[in-house]
């Protein structure tokens, strides 16, 4: 699952950027297989970081701002 966070973060679409951001925690209502793992949402945080797509960008601020009062450093950096 990790691998293909990061192999879904180097192809540099929307639609990867979407799934990646539901399965790093960026979405609130819905829940795919893998996201209450914390290595695969650290890969696809990590993997959000590589796409170079303004939703991308949106997420990993929205993540940012939900993990900030965890203190879940790893997410965080």
């Amino acid at each position: 699952r990790c691998r293909a966070a990061d192999a879904l973060g180097r192809t540099n679409s929307p639609e990867a950027a979407k799934f990646l951001a539901v399965v790093a925690g960026g979405g609130k209502d819905v829940a795919i297989e893998g996201s209450e793992d914390r290595e695969v949402r650290l890969a696809a945080v990590r993997a959000l970081g590589n796409c170079r797509q303004p939703e991308a960008v949106a997420a990993l601020a929205e993540i940012l701002q939900a993990e900030a009062d965890k203190k879940d450093t790893a997410i965080i950096g």
